[in-house]
């Protein structure tokens, strides 16, 4: 089955870039000996911590890992999904996003999930861009990448039940939790993605649930 991301390669050899790093990037996520998004948790928390320790600095976090709508750049419109400001903004993100890759990953395959995580990142940093009146606000944390996810699981799942912390999560639930979701990114304001951010992440979650459709 071909994914978005499988239209992201074909993209990148038609512009004459290296397909040695591409093809290693697919084998990696393809052929991992964990599930992905373990991977995906642990660099956040891993990021995290780093930086609480003082062993990222802040100007390292801000240069490589802050979107900034003033000066958009490819690599820092996904890496800012690594950045959590805070334990607890960490500890809401990553908690759904666990549950939701735990049930996406062994239908459709671990890229999908990187596809989805990359793609709520994405979309997120395009929605800032374009719906943020000032355009010195940075961006940072997960929220539009887990509600990327969780418009998928919604979009798919509607008729199927699965547990999430003990809430068996009917399409009603889903739909409940990824409200709860945006109402707390709305909440984190400038110092998350707010709604102008997060908005591009619900985005992501349906285009590519469509995309995915047409590949089949």
């Amino acid at each position: 089955m071909r994914s978005p991301l499988h239209l992201v390669r074909r993209y990148f050899h038609r512009q004459n870039y290296s397909k040695g790093y591409l093809s290693k990037l697919t084998g990696f996520i393809e052929n991992t000996k964990y599930p992905i998004f373990f991977y995906i948790i642990a660099a956040n928390i891993g990021i995290y911590s780093l930086h609480q320790i003082g062993l990222l600095s802040s100007k390292l976090m801000y240069n490589f890992f802050t979107f900034k709508p003033r000066n958009f750049e490819l690599i820092n419109s996904l890496s800012y999904s690594f950045n959590n400001q805070s334990l607890i903004g960490l500890t809401i993100t990553m908690a759904p996003f666990f549950l939701l890759a735990k049930r996406i990953e062994p239908l459709f395959g671990a890229r999908h999930v990187m596809g989805l995580y990359l793609a709520g990142a994405f979309g997120g940093a395009m929605s800032r861009s374009l719906f943020t009146r000032r355009s010195d606000i940075e961006m940072t944390g997960s929220m539009p990448s887990v509600l990327s996810l969780s418009v998928f699981n919604l979009l798919n799942f509607a008729q199927s039940n699965f547990l999430f912390f003990g809430l068996r999560l009917t399409k009603r639930n889903l739909l409940i939790l990824t409200l709860v979701l945006l109402v707390l990114s709305g909440l984190s304001g400038d110092k998350g993605a707010g709604f102008s951010g997060v908005a591009g992440g619900v985005a992501a979650g349906v285009a590519y649930r469509y995309l995915l459709r047409r590949s089949f």
